[in-house]
């Protein structure tokens, strides 16, 4: 937290002395096609994820976006950079889409899209040797990842997200991924 805020800082005294137009995109969690609840089931099985999630207290919530819709409000940013010409005040957006959910309930919906889908692995693989968990997993435990997202709804993306939320993102990546996968 504090380490990139001194960056965000740092790069904005920079913008601000060139006379540079500077915005600070922070981005949620980021998922879409190659990088989902779905693509980490089927790699890793359904016993593994389900055994992982399980262990896991409900309700360590993390906001998340779809690709497109951060691509989406990146490039309105830009756009909106280009109408307003002279103003060089930098804003800072917080990328995220309207519901933070637990890991848990996230990969519990994606193996029932699988699962309904017919696309759950048919194999599992095994289990590699107990590992100490990382930092990254010991962290997902606790954290609690919950991101306002106002400020790009209301000036970069006033006509919604394609995904406000986790499911109808995860539907999406299901879509593009359904013939590949059977």
């Amino acid at each position: 937290g504090a380490l990139y805020l001194r960056a965000e800082n740092e790069w904005i005294d920079a913008a601000n002395s060139g006379g540079w137009k500077m915005n600070v995109f922070r981005c949620a969690g980021l998922y879409g096609d190659g990088r989902s609840a779905l693509h980490t089931i089927r790699k890793r099985g359904v016993q593994h994820e389900k055994n992982k999630t399980s262990n896991m207290k409900i309700g360590n919530p993390t906001s998340r976006i779809h690709e497109k819709d951060a691509a989406r409000a990146i490039l309105s940013a830009m756009l909106i950079s280009d109408e307003t010409g002279g103003d060089t005040s930098c804003k800072r957006y917080n990328l995220a889409d309207d519901n933070p959910a637990p890991r848990n309930e996230v990969m519990a919906f994606g193996h029932e899209l699988l699962d309904d889908s017919n696309l759950l692995p048919s194999e599992t693989p095994k289990p590699s040797s107990r590992r100490r968990p990382s930092e990254r997993e010991k962290r997902r435990k606790t954290d609690k990842k919950r991101v306002e997202n106002k400020r790009m709804k209301e000036s970069l993306l006033p006509e919604g997200l394609l995904y406000p939320t986790y499911r109808e993102g995860l539907k999406a990546v299901l879509d593009i991924n359904k013939e590949k996968w059977r």
